[in-house]
């Protein structure tokens, strides 16, 4: 019984690895359309659902000053010690551009969704065996096939 722990442990441990080096890719071809958004980690829902899984993307706050070249929102002018209490206790904002006061072409939700589909596209073109996998049940209660859990974001986590 203690070899079978260990053995089906050992496997939970590859597969976590593989699938964390597949989203490492996955967050490397993102950070070149979107250079703020420097890494990730499992979000609190990481895999609470059959089909989708779950990261926080983590932004490099002044990268995304600097993308949009956009002042931070008064607040965060008046106090800046804020955004380091933010990064401290690694507080999760909706937006990438949640501490920008902006004038953006794009409004938040429209920058958030394009993230997303790049994350979604980007995590589309690693192999299989670097995605969290689900397997598919029959209407009989059989076992199927493996296929790829969805990516989501959930928050961001800003450094």
């Amino acid at each position: 019984m203690k070899q079978l722990i260990k053995k089906i442990l050992k496997e939970e441990t590859k597969d976590y690895r593989m699938v964390s080096k597949g989203i490492d890719v996955v967050i490397s071809l993102v950070n070149k359309t979107y250079p703020y958004i420097v890494g990730w980690r499992r979000a609190k829902n990481w895999d609470n659902t059959k089909y989708f899984f779950y990261i926080d993307l983590v932004v490099d706050y002044k990268k995304v000053k600097e993308y949009y070249n956009l002042p931070f929102r008064s607040f965060y002018e008046k106090y800046p010690e804020e955004i380091e209490k933010l990064i401290k206790n690694k507080t999760i904002l909706a937006f990438p551009t949640s501490m920008l006061d902006y004038g953006l072409n794009d409004n938040q939700y429209d920058i958030s969704k394009k993230i997303k589909e790049t994350v979604e596209d980007s995590y589309e073109l690693i192999p299989n065996e670097y995605k969290m996998m689900y397997q598919a049940e029959g209407y009989f209660g059989e076992t199927g096939r493996y296929y790829p859990k969805e990516i989501n974001i959930s928050y961001y986590v800003f450094v």
